[in-house]
């Protein structure tokens, strides 16, 4: 092998290198903080979860303020769209646990 080809190999490899670095730092990085992002989710879920138990309670109750909900009100708004974004999340979750239990099978 001349020369050449041997400095056009190494330029290569150093591309390929530099590139595979900044792959893995990100990757690591990412990962460090998954357990950051994972549990400030769970803490988030669970503070949602409380307050809707406690609406649900609210509006079951005989309060004549908690009958009275309009089709087009905020509170409907904001619940045909938290249950479609919790339904994406739920659905992403399952097919990444789906994937893993295979995995392991």
């Amino acid at each position: 092998m001349n020369s050449f080809s041997l400095t056009v190999k190494i330029a290569s490899l150093i591309t390929l290198t530099t590139q595979t670095l900044r792959v893995t730092k990100k990757y690591v990085d990412e990962v460090m903080h998954a357990k950051d992002s994972t549990v400030a989710l769970i803490k988030e879920l669970e503070v949602l979860d409380t307050s809707l138990k406690r609406l649900d309670v609210f509006l079951k109750s005989d309060d004549e303020d908690c009958r009275v909900v309009d089709r087009d009100s905020m509170l409907t708004c904001s619940i045909v769209a938290d249950q479609a974004k919790l339904t994406t999340l739920c659905d992403k979750l399952s097919a990444v646990e789906s994937s893993q239990r295979s995995r392991l099978l």
